[in-house]
């Protein structure tokens, strides 16, 4: 197994074991820009390729034309897919997608192509640090009985963390509560300044600084309005420190939370709903300990090595035909 990615840096670097190429000479910091792809898939002459990111999913009828290959495209995203994307998976000998939800959608599209889904892979080791808690807690203002809402997620207008912070206003402008939106992005500035203005001593923007073990550490609920993603990796996270989840029923948001069970699914853009489901959640210890329970036992739906076997048997088993 080669992995041939367009950038030489990434996250994992030093954990990867197989074999890799970088087409760039060096970081530009552009990830859409693959000098040599085809040329250099021809050269290593693989039987099978499998398609990570927009990138690399819209040059398969490049790809198909000249590479005696069989091609796995994948969809994470929770974006709305562009015609050209959409062109290049019906090319594509297998789409792997990481929520049933995508799987109805795609067919919507009328794509004839073989689906699979296969959820995305638990990567933290869900392991509460109780010295984390008191240290950050305490870092910033946070009392022994307040309730903390985390929501981990780059700062993104699709992650619409704006709107989230206006739905916690709602939910809790009377009750000892606190929000957090931990991340890193373009839109940090500009949430830092409307948290000024609702409320800087309730509203937190943080940036990720610390592995994000510890911010689930010291949190009590999850919570996400994002309409970028297909599967939050952050609620899977979340749940696997037993913490219960609040979401939008969007893509596949609602097959991570369970709905009444490890936390609440509301409608899509219903504030009010969202609001009083919050707040029932800052209200109940009890609610919250009983839906995290449940959300930790049941996180064995996501665990690693589970996604991991489900995708090596999918692509063996095309290799075999």
């Amino acid at each position: 197994m080669t992995l041939l990615t367009s950038r030489p840096g990434g996250a994992f670097l030093d954990e990867l074991k197989a074999p890799r190429i970088a087409l760039q000479p060096f970081d530009t910091g552009i990830e859409e820009w693959m000098p040599g792809l085809v040329s250099t898939l021809k050269r290593l002459s693989p039987d099978l390729i499998l398609c990570m990111g927009q990138a690399a999913n819209t040059m398969i009828p490049a790809i198909k034309a000249r590479v005696p290959a069989k091609i796995v495209a994948t969809v994470r995203t929770g974006k709305r897919l562009s015609q050209q994307r959409t062109k290049s998976y019906r090319l594509a000998d297998l789409v792997m997608v990481n929520s049933f939800a995508w799987e109805a959608a795609l067919r919507g599209y009328g794509l004839q192509s073989r689906i699979e889904v296969v959820g995305n892979a638990l990567m933290e080791n869900p392991i509460r640090d109780e010295a984390a808690r008191v240290l950050l807690r305490k870092k910033y203002g946070v009392k022994p009985k307040t309730t903390v809402i985390l929501c981990l997620q780059r700062f993104l207008p699709g992650k619409r963390q704006h709107i989230l912070m206006e739905d916690f206003m709602c939910a809790a402008h009377d009750l000892d509560a606190q929000l957090w939106l931990v991340g890193y992005g373009m839109f940090g500035w500009v949430l830092k300044a409307y948290a000024k203005a609702l409320d800087a001593n309730r509203i937190k923007i943080i940036t990720q600084e610390l592995p994000v073990g510890y911010y689930h550490s010291a949190a009590e609920v999850a919570a996400t309005v994002s309409h970028e993603d297909s599967l939050p990796n952050f609620l899977i996270e979340a749940h696997a420190f037993g913490l219960p989840g609040i979401c939008e029923d969007y893509a596949g948001c609602g097959e991570v939370v369970i709905g009444g069970i490890t936390g609440f699914v509301i409608p899509v853009d219903d504030d009010a709903a969202y609001s009083t489901a919050l707040r029932q959640l800052i209200l109940s210890p009890s609610l919250r300990r009983f839906m995290g329970e449940n959300a930790r036992n049941l996180s064995f739906r996501f665990s690693h090595d589970r996604q991991m076997q489900g995708i090596f048997e999918i692509l063996e088993g095309l290799c075999r035909k």
